[in-house]
């Protein structure tokens, strides 16, 4: 066989392999019972909020369905629970309420659906709060790309068990990466974060650009 019908010969197997390797998987997931979600935020700058959500199954098109009718109440060290009214539609609920660090808060949540009543409490110490050195912008070529991303300095108190998220909204609007840590390696050091966005097609541009 010639060298030319060799090559066409290859040609035609490997797009046969090719087609062959395509296959449509049917997988069986089943539905489970759905549960509550609970996200508390409570700051020292007025922020108190709480959303109260169902999980979703695996082929629903949303994710976290919001919960609304619930009793949301917080409370400072035993005083006088603070009621937390719905904000909208989404099970999201707030109230003008101030946290202080090393204080302790209990949250109570009251929900009565077409079978039952939920309850759900807990309660968390509100940490001694961790200032920056620094907030900044820094270029470096990420995914290909230089790009500019916001670059967070502060120094790790030396007490063990400290936890850190960062929230970025860029011109107004949630950015939606989860950025976490804890101070397991960084312990009482001094730390530089920068806030990587696994989005080929984000950066930031100053202001004047």
């Amino acid at each position: 066989m010639s060298s030319f019908w060799k090559c066409i010969a290859i040609m035609v197997i490997s797009s046969f392999l090719l087609a062959a390797c395509e296959r449509v998987i049917q997988v069986d997931i089943k539905d489970q019972p759905l549960r509550f979600v609970v996200e508390g935020v409570l700051t020292d700058d007025s922020t108190c909020r709480v959303r109260l959500s169902r999980t979703s199954n695996f082929y629903d098109t949303i994710n976290l369905v919001g919960v609304t009718g619930a009793k949301i109440t917080i409370a400072e060290d035993g005083k006088t629970p603070v009621v937390l009214n719905a904000s909208n539609n989404r099970g999201e609920y707030r109230a003008a309420f101030t946290g202080r660090p090393g204080r302790t808060y209990q949250l109570r949540i009251e929900y009565t659906d077409a079978t039952m009543t939920h309850v759900f409490t807990a309660s968390s110490t509100m940490p001694q709060k961790v200032t920056l050195d620094s907030l900044y912008v820094s270029e470096r070529v990420f995914l290909g790309k230089t790009r500019m991303m916001a670059a967070i300095r502060f120094k790790d108190p030396p007490a063990p068990g400290n936890a850190y998220r960062y929230v970025q909204r860029v011109d107004g609007e949630l950015e939606t990466t989860v950025f976490v840590t804890k101070d397991d390696l960084i312990n009482g050091r001094t730390v530089v974060d920068e806030l990587l966005i696994f989005n080929d097609d984000y950066t930031l541009k100053n202001a004047t650009s």
